[in-house]
């Protein structure tokens, strides 16, 4: 459970570890992106827990919303817009709107 200023923003692995397990995980995971980036964008879009929600994010400075469709081969959340334009996010945040972040 997250506070109320952040629960639609925050995201959780669903998981109780230690912290040196955890980071542990986290480096042999970057070792794997980095050792083979297709592999580990595979791994990342197979657990994107964004997928088919609506958000809210901002490009060139401007909000939009839209669903997530897809993580794209560099790793970008492929976004399906109400204007009916697809774009790609590579870096910002992104916010899960309506009841989505419940699922």
């Amino acid at each position: 459970n997250f506070p109320e200023e952040i629960k639609n923003i925050a995201g959780s692995i669903g998981l109780s570890l230690s912290r040196e397990k955890l980071i542990a995980g986290i480096i042999k995971n970057l070792l794997c992106f980095i050792e083979n980036p297709a592999e580990g964008t595979a791994i990342y879009r197979e657990h994107c827990f964004m997928r088919g929600k609506k958000i809210r994010f901002l490009y060139d400075r401007k909000e939009f919303f839209g669903i997530v469709e897809d993580v794209d081969d560099k790793g970008g959340l492929v976004v399906s817009c109400e204007d009916g334009i697809l774009r790609t996010l590579m870096s910002g945040e992104a916010e899960i709107i309506g009841k989505d972040y419940l699922t």
